[in-house]
Formats: C-alpha cells, sequence, structure tokens
C-alpha cells in the first residue's frame, strides 16, 4: 500500500499429537505408559508493519512480533502428583504439545532455532538500506521469552519452581550483494545478550520439545559467510 507494507499470518493447530505424546513415555518412575490421546490446540501468528522512506538509500524500517502457543505440563505440579507418578502403575504423564512450526521459512533467532522455535512470543524490528541497487545492509533486533515455564524440581521432588521466562535480547547486522541474479554474497554478526531463562532453561526449541538451558551467564557470538546460488 504506497510505502507502507505489512505481513500477516494467523493458525490454528488442532488434531491427534500421539506421535508427541510418545515422548513423555515412562516419566513416572513405574508406569511404562504415555499420556492418552494427547491432542494440538494451540495457535500461531507472525505479524510485521514496514515502511520504506523515499530518501537516500530507500530506509526501511519495520517492527514485528511473533506467538506460537504451547505448554510445559513436565514434572509433578503437586504432592499427590508426584505419588502417583512414583508408585501408581495406571498413571500417564501429560503431553506438553506446543505449535509444531511445520518447517517454517522463518527464522528469528541465529542461536535459538532452525525455524523450530514454540512455545515462546517474539518482538522484532529492524531498519534495511539499500546504499546501492545490488548492496543491502540490515540492521535488526529481536527479544523473545517463554510463555510456559519449564517448573524446575527442587530440594524435595515434589516441590517445584518455575524458570524464568526471559530468554534474551538479540543484535543483528547482516550485509548481501546480489553479483547476480543468481548468485548472491551475505555475511552476518549477531550477538546474543543471554537472560536468566536461558540461563535456567526451557522447552522452546526444537517445537517446544528440545530444552534449550545451559548456556551459563556469557552472552554468545555469531559470526557467517554464506553463498546463495540459484538455478
Amino acid at each position: 500500500m504506497g510505502a507502507l507494507d505489512f505481513e500477516a499470518e494467523v493458525a490454528y493447530q488442532f488434531g491427534d499429537a500421539n506421535a508427541e505424546g510418545t515422548v513423555f513415555v515412562g516419566e513416572g518412575s513405574v508406569s511404562p505408559y504415555g499420556p492418552k490421546d494427547p491432542s494440538f490446540d494451540n495457535w500461531g501468528a507472525n505479524l510485521e508493519v514496514g515502511y520504506t522512506f523515499d530518501v537516500a538509500w530507500q530506509p526501511r524500517a519495520f517492527v514485528g512480533g511473533a506467538y506460537f502457543g504451547g505448554e510445559d505440563n513436565r514434572g509433578p505440579k503437586s504432592f499427590r502428583e508426584w505419588l502417583d507418578a512414583s508408585f501408581n502403575p495406571h498413571w500417564r504423564p501429560k503431553a506438553s504439545v506446543s505449535f509444531n512450526r511445520l518447517f517454517s521459512s522463518w527464522e528469528y533467532s541465529e542461536f535459538m532455532e532452525n525455524t523450530d522455535m514454540s512455545n515462546a512470543w517474539i518482538a522484532r524490528w529492524g531498519v534495511v538500506l539499500h546504499p546501492t541497487e545490488p548492496f543491502k545492509v540490515s540492521l535488526l533486533g529481536m527479544h523473545c521469552a517463554t510463555l510456559e515455564p519449564f517448573r524446575a524440581p527442587g530440594r524435595l521432588p515434589f516441590i517445584t519452581h518455575g524458570n524464568d521466562t526471559d530468554m534474551g535480547w538479540e543484535a543483528e547486522i547482516i550485509a548481501n550483494y546480489g553479483y547476480s541474479p543468481d548468485l548472491l554474497f551475505e555475511a552476518g554478526y549477531a550477538h546474543m545478550f543471554v537472560e536468566s531463562g536461558l540461563r535456567e532453561g526451557g522447552f522452546s526449541s526444537g517445537n517446544g520439545l528440545i530444552f534449550n538451558g545451559g548456556t551459563a551467564k556469557d552472552d554468545a557470538d555469531y559470526v557467517y559467510f554464506e553463498t546463495k546460488l540459484s538455478f
């Protein structure tokens, strides 16, 4: 719409999730069974609004966000549930089913995903510049947090506490050069400002099935160079 552009996607995911439920087989010390009839019941959304200024370098500024519904039922949430998990052979753990990204083409972080971050919300912003026609520079920022935190066990196994949800902030600069319509060179540098949500950990990677903790207190850096050839 003139200088204004937007991207809007909203999806509701439902249906049988037995394949993911099998991951939770054997959570109890006695019961070998997995959850009974788990199902998807999650929303996902991706939104972005941008504006291109009619000045030198044609800067495009944008803001955006994403939401991928999830849940985390790992670990006992009461003394009675802990007793069931420990001694009841008929007890079945609850599955934790998050929005499955289904090989999305959107990647929000250089550090925490491979187009499969879920059980999370993401805020994004940035500016894209075109110093010359084949040359483009992108300055990007991002913040993300877990929706449902992992409840870590305490000194007693039936007493748990929720980990922090704030995973971190990310800043990135990307430069790419279109040598020809079929050949593109790209280089980038990203820095992750690690927050306690990543240090303590939660299930937001692998469509909500992979634990992403253990990053200690240090920030992270990522540098890359790649060539894209279309044929």
